[in-house]
């Protein structure tokens, strides 16, 4: 007769193992950079000014722009992934909205 506690362990080992291969797969796709696209509020330079700041904290002084003459007042970001729905977060705190464009 098998021991529970041998089971159990064999278990919880075979458990551990597949999510240890999950999040591997997760920090690598997640640590990888890509170019998000958000829809804003933001249409002035003024508007720009007031979110320098916490973009160049939050993303790196190159890592963004803004396009105020596109009619969505696009903001581009080249920055993980992982990190999209906090950006959004911390950019409707200061007062403006926000939306990911999934492209």
């Amino acid at each position: 007769m098998l021991n529970i506690n041998i089971i159990v362990q064999h278990f919880l080992f075979q458990k551990s193992l597949v999510k240890s291969r999950f999040m591997s797969k997760m920090k690598k796709n997640s640590l990888k950079k890509e170019i998000s696209i958000f829809r804003t509020s933001v249409n002035t330079r003024y508007k720009v000014k007031i979110l320098k700041p916490l973009l160049n904290k939050l993303i790196g002084r190159e890592n963004w722009s803004f396009d105020l003459e596109d009619c969505d007042n696009i903001l581009r970001i080249y920055y993980f992934p992982i990190m999209n729905n906090f950006l959004v977060k911390e950019i409707n705190k200061m007062g403006f909205d926000c939306i990911e464009i999934e492209v």
